[in-house]
């Protein structure tokens, strides 16, 4: 039995980053010149090595915009002040070419919410299906949005070694009640042929609920030899599908997933004291977080109460007099204080601590985000970022459970969960904003320091594999697995209109996991 499952096509516009740390020989060259009068000359003389190396090297440097070429009878270089800032810190800098990629097609599910990559969901047009269309069940679309955000996409996006996505968007919807994935279900073996591995737990379900309701209605109308008619299997209503127009399709099997594609894992050190157990551990995170932050704090809450959130914004007065962007964005609000009556204790907390320009550096959105996402999310003097996740309301009620959340400080981690902040601002505004694209630049500093540690250092055997789980990717988690520690926070509006999980989780195995899970023993 065919079975469609009613999809969504986006297209996905994105840039890609590559580049190196630089060599040894580069890092010679740059010194040479700090020491004046070097010309290829010179270098060649001093490092006795190929010219053509010589020239790169010194290309390359221009490039960074560390050394300038001086005129005269023979060419020489120079330190420019960004290249003696180099020297004299002994920081490295990193070769980095941007350029856009070939868009990239993306399909969603409208059943469960799940997305996969166009090549692992053969999806077809309605026409294309007019040999099956009569017989087959149609699930009903339950997932009304028509929107997806970079945080998303962002691990499905197709980079190489060494590349690293540096932005995302526009996502437009390139089709909507057109195209539809076709599933062979076989229901005595309990199978389905053709969905990609990653919906199996959330869909296959409504997959088989849907072909045995089918199968039943079918033979019941054998027996009472009337028409096989089940309304529950969702015929959907196809845009643009005129009545009674036949033409022969092009489906003719259902193709299997052989080849699942998922994002290469990533390993980052945890620790002991990198898991935060307890109303006090958190608090002293956040007292830390508030002390330490350099430009941007962001802080996403599950939800609020108005002591709670008064509290912090005292505590993040001082952040605001030293010139930090505090950003507050809760899920939800309580009945009788709004998220208006959030935006002006905001702009109160802001102008007290630093008159009009407080009311610049202290912001919320104009909407709760909707999301259980529980992040605290921060920078440092060295422009590094610092996250903490996990299922702690920040800003919420007190409650009697213990919550636990895990601290983050590697790049390749902290750039995924600064674009979900850009995210959570677009969700809590309803518009793109500056914030919003502050997060997304913040993001990709992020990614190009994890491009320049993975290139430099190889991984320790004790880390940890970490995987970024966003909205509802959280449906296809399915049963706990031995070994795997999920630390996040996510609400369920799959009964709602727009049926849709949001929240952010950490999936964690390895080591770090074994050290939440014996966390979670011992709280009890």
């Amino acid at each position: 039995m065919i079975v469609l499952v009613p999809v969504s096509r986006f297209r996905v516009a994105y840039e890609l980053a590559r580049g190196r740390p630089y060599s040894r020989l580069e890092r010679r060259v740059l010194e040479a010149i700090a020491h004046g009068g070097a010309s290829l000359r010179t270098l060649r003389t001093t490092f006795r090595v190929h010219e053509r190396l010589l020239v790169e090297s010194v290309v390359t440097l221009v490039t960074a915009g560390w050394v300038a070429v001086a005129g005269g009878t023979e060419a020489t270089f120079v330190l420019t002040v960004e290249g003696s800032d180099a020297v004299g810190t002994g920081s490295d800098p990193v070769s980095v070419v941007v350029s856009p990629a070939k868009p990239h097609i993306l399909v969603l599910e409208r059943v469960t919410g799940q997305l996969a990559r166009n090549a692992e969901a053969r999806t077809y047009q309605r026409d294309d299906l007019s040999d099956v269309w009569e017989s087959a069940v149609v699930l009903t679309s339950r997932v009304l949005r028509n929107a997806l955000d970079e945080a998303e996409v962002q691990k499905l996006l197709p980079r190489g070694t060494g590349e690293w996505v540096r932005w995302v968007g526009p996502i437009t919807l390139a089709s909507k009640n057109r195209h539809f994935l076709p599933v062979d279900v076989d229901l005595e073996a309990g199978q389905a042929r053709g969905l990609p591995r990653a919906w199996h737990g959330p869909l296959l379900p409504h997959v088989l609920d849907a072909a045995r309701r089918r199968s039943t209605c079918d033979e019941q109308a054998a027996v009472g030899g009337g028409e096989p008619n089940d309304p529950q299997t969702g015929r959907v209503a196809v845009a643009g599908q005129r009545p009674g127009a036949r033409r022969r399709g092009r489906f003719t099997s259902v193709a299997d997933v052989t080849t699942p594609w998922r994002p290469p894992d990533t390993f980052v050190p945890l620790h002991r004291e990198d898991v935060l157990v307890g109303t006090k551990a958190h608090d002293r995170a956040l007292a830390a977080a508030l002390g330490s932050a350099a430009r941007n704090l962001l802080l996403a809450s599950p939800g609020l109460d108005p002591d709670r959130l008064v509290a912090f914004l005292n505590a993040a007065s001082g952040a605001v007099e030293r010139g930090v962007r505090v950003d507050v964005l809760p899920g939800a609000t309580p009945p009788g204080f709004d998220q208006a009556a959030v935006t002006d204790a905001v702009n109160r907390a802001g102008y007290e601590a630093a008159g009009n320009q407080g009311r610049i550096l202290m912001r919320t959105g104009t909407h709760p985000t909707g999301s259980g996402a529980s992040l605290l999310l921060y920078d440092d003097s060295s422009g590094s970022l610092i996250a903490v996740v996990g299922d702690h309301d920040w800003l919420g009620p007190p409650v009697e459970a213990t919550s636990v959340s895990v601290r983050i400080a590697a790049p390749s981690v902290v750039g995924d969960l600064a674009r979900a902040a850009a995210s959570l601002w677009t969700s809590g505004q309803g518009v793109a904003t500056g914030a919003a694209d502050r997060w997304r630049h913040l993001a990709s500093a992020a990614e190009e320091r994890a491009a320049i540690e993975e290139a430099r250092a190889g991984l320790s055997d004790a880390a940890t594999a970490v995987e970024l789980v966003l909205d509802d990717e959280h449906a296809a988690l399915g049963a706990r697995t031995e070994g795997v520690a999920l630390v996040g926070r996510f609400v369920d509006r799959s009964d709602r209109k727009e049926g849709s999980t949001r929240g952010l989780s950490l999936r964690l195995s390895g080591p770090g996991a074994e050290i939440v899970i014996a966390a979670r023993a011992e709280r009890g």
